[in-house]
């Protein structure tokens, strides 16, 4: 049994030709913006295609989004991945949803018309924080795990904060 993480929430979403198919992209901004809705996340970002939109969410609720510039959205687009691992070699657990800019005091997301209602939800930062821990006690011989792929996991972890995109692992 193996478990898949990426940066892209569509990934997660379960397949519809009219969602993921849409060359505009607009049908997948609409879902975003309904997802940025459950404040879950103050800004985040999502690559659709070959571009990046990016959402924020104001206090008052009101969800705003922009295309980001090429120049803005290229070393996003450049770096992304989606990656399986065996559950045993993953130190997160899975149905986790890191989030940058977490505006949410709750630790589950509750959202039943969502594919993510019961995710648990963290902020992106403890994940670093965690892998990092990790990645210490591994190099001090105090945690058994593929260094190659702890350094992949966090090089990956570290690239969605930087870039504000949300991980997801299922």
């Amino acid at each position: 049994m193996g478990t898949s993480y990426s940066p892209r929430i569509l990934d997660h979403v379960e397949w519809d030709a009219a969602l993921h198919d849409d060359p505009t992209g607009a049908a997948a901004v609409a879902w975003l913006r309904g997802f940025a809705a459950l404040g879950l996340s103050r800004r985040f970002r999502e690559a659709i295609g070959d571009r990046v939109a990016e959402f924020t969410r104001a206090q008052d609720g009101e969800v705003t989004w922009r295309w980001l510039t090429d120049d803005e959205a290229a070393p996003i687009l450049a770096g992304m991945f989606s990656e399986d691992t065996w559950d045993d070699g993953w130190p997160l657990d899975d149905g986790d949803m890191f989030l940058p800019n977490c505006a949410t005091d709750s630790d589950e997301v509750e959202a039943p018309d969502s594919p993510f209602d019961g995710y648990l939800c963290q902020p992106l930062d403890l994940a670093v924080a965690h892998l990092e821990k990790r990645f210490g006690e591994m190099e001090q011989g105090n945690y058994d795990a593929d260094p190659e792929l702890m350094t992949m996991m966090l090089e990956q972890v570290r690239f969605c904060q930087r870039h504000q995109l949300i991980l997801i692992i299922s």
